[in-house]
């Protein structure tokens, strides 16, 4: 049989279970014209870079009729190497296309060199088609970055903020207008996060199912009884979420007018929990650790932390 005269679709399904490096995917790119057009859109769908020149070579080679396969751009494996002027470079390519670049997903993680100067012609560039951004420890980027990202962005749902500094207790308020479908919020070890934060920016975010706050010293379990009451999915069963402890409590999980006992006996440390008649409630454990736990919504659910299982493992 003619592999060319299979579907697209059925082509795709095939290849996606055969392991297939790039540099593999570029070979097979050279076979004929009809794999070109196939193989291609595997290889620039979500690129990967090994090593610093293969970043640098990738963007020597993006042509415009290349743009619109790109979905997602992981910069992260080389933060020493991203900065405004390579920002500035990808906004070029991504203009000179034709087509409505399609990229859904970056990561900016640990990329310390960028600012608004390279960050903003980014998102101005895209089109609204990103969902997701992951900016943790981009220690330069500011409020007004985060207030254009929400503007450009209004399909965005997941939002990576961890280990930033240079925000306000209110920079998050824009994806209540802007990007009101995020869902997910990852904003560990952000001193600027506040129970105000939670409270107010948050609250109009109806459809808020997971949020990290481990680390978040402003944060207090009042902050997040407050938040509960709002955003009942964020604890529904298999929520995950962090906060900091608190030394007052017992550590059995009784703190906090929440009365689950601790899995295997040893208590919770700074963890959420519920109450055995369903109630959402802060437990207050004894140490002020911060885990994460997966919340329960009756007494027929269990909560079990991520030490806990991990030592199960």
């Amino acid at each position: 049989m003619n592999i060319n005269a299979l579907p697209v679709e059925i082509l795709d399904c095939i290849i996606s279970h055969i392991p297939t490096p790039q540099p593999h995917l570029a070979a097979l790119c050279l076979v004929q014209r009809d794999w070109y057009h196939f193989f291609s859109r595997r290889l620039y769908r979500k690129p990967t870079f090994a090593k610093p020149e293969h970043l640098l070579l990738f963007l020597h080679r993006l042509t415009p009729r290349h743009v619109p396969l790109l979905l997602e751009l992981d910069l992260a494996p080389h933060p020493g190497l991203v900065d405004d002027a390579l920002l500035l470079q990808l906004v070029g390519l991504l203009s000179s296309s034709a087509s409505t670049p399609q990229l859904t997903h970056i990561d900016l993680t640990g990329c310390t060199s960028i600012t608004a100067h390279g960050f903003v012609p980014l998102l101005t560039s895209l089109g609204g088609t990103l969902t997701s951004a992951r900016l943790g420890r981009c220690s330069r980027i500011t409020n007004l970055s985060l207030t254009l990202l929400a503007v450009h962005s209004p399909n965005l749902h997941t939002l990576g903020l961890a280990n930033t500094t240079l925000f306000d207790p209110h920079a998050l308020s824009p994806l209540a207008l802007y990007a009101r479908h995020t869902h997910t919020l990852d904003l560990s070890h952000c001193p600027w996060v506040t129970n105000a934060t939670l409270l107010s920016d948050l609250r109009p975010l109806s459809g808020l199912r997971s949020v990290r706050l481990s680390g978040c010293a402003g944060v207090s379990a009042e902050g997040v009884r407050g938040m509960a009451s709002a955003h009942p999915r964020v604890f529904a069963p298999a929520a995950e979420i962090g906060i900091p402890g608190d030394k007052s409590g017992n550590g059995d999980g009784t703190g906090g007018g929440g009365d689950w006992e601790g899995v295997g006996g040893t208590g919770f440390e700074g963890v959420l929990g519920c109450g055995k008649n369903g109630s959402r409630d802060a437990v207050e454990g004894k140490g002020g650790q911060v885990v994460v736990v997966r919340v329960a919504t009756s007494s027929a659910e269990s909560i079990d932390s991520v030490s806990d299982k991990q030592q199960r493992a």
